[in-house]
């Protein structure tokens, strides 16, 4: 609020700062009527449409499910954000080829139950608590331990922050790789005191 130019102040109202972000925590559960239109008698529309201007009612159409996940999940001017970009072996995919669209919830077992069984290499034993992205993610996210004590720890993926360092906030990368090397946590001097190098058949 400091950088209004003092004509703007000089008005008979008062100008309020703008609210402070949300915490997570407290965020809402998005309602129906955001992405499907309700009619007055609370009947809600199957097909996909956008709550563009809430004060009024006022909805535009979307051509697809994930055009309606993107007019959130788009390029935002927040420091240390980044949008959703769908890429590697998952590009083309729609947003509910992989998530629920009413929780958002997502798997990679949904499709591919092999993986916690042990098969193919290197998904089981200690890789049991690293993030399917921790290894599969190609969008040069950063990778690190989860806030938590013992077993609620988990290796997941981090955005960089903007002063270059990791992010606290686990971020999961939608740019996906099918093969991937055992040096992004094993490198010599790496922070978690893992083996430098590994052996694979």
């Amino acid at each position: 609020m400091d950088d209004i130019p003092e004509s703007c102040t000089v008005c008979k109202f008062k100008v309020e700062p703008p609210p402070p972000l949300i915490p997570e925590e407290e965020w809402a559960h998005i309602p129906c009527k955001v992405c499907h239109r309700v009619d007055k008698k609370g009947v809600v529309e199957a097909q996909y449409a956008w709550l563009e201007i809430a004060a009024i009612d006022e909805y535009v159409d979307v051509t697809s499910g994930s055009e309606l996940c993107e007019k959130c999940h788009g390029e935002v001017d927040l420091p240390d954000h980044q949008a959703i970009l769908v890429a590697g072996v998952h590009e083309g995919f729609s947003c509910t080829d992989c998530h629920n669209a009413h929780d958002t919830s997502a798997t990679c077992t949904g499709c591919h139950d092999d993986i916690r069984e042990g098969s193919p290499l290197g998904h089981a034993g200690v890789h049991q608590v690293v993030s399917c992205l921790a290894c599969h993610g190609a969008g040069n996210l950063e990778v690190g331990l989860s806030e938590g004590e013992g077993d609620e720890r988990a290796w997941k993926t981090f955005l960089s922050t903007s002063e270059g360092g990791i992010g606290v906030t686990p971020y999961t990368s939608h740019n996906i790789q099918r093969l991937t090397s055992c040096d992004r946590c094993h490198f010599p001097d790496n922070p978690w005191g893992l083996a430098e190098t590994v052996n694979t058949p």
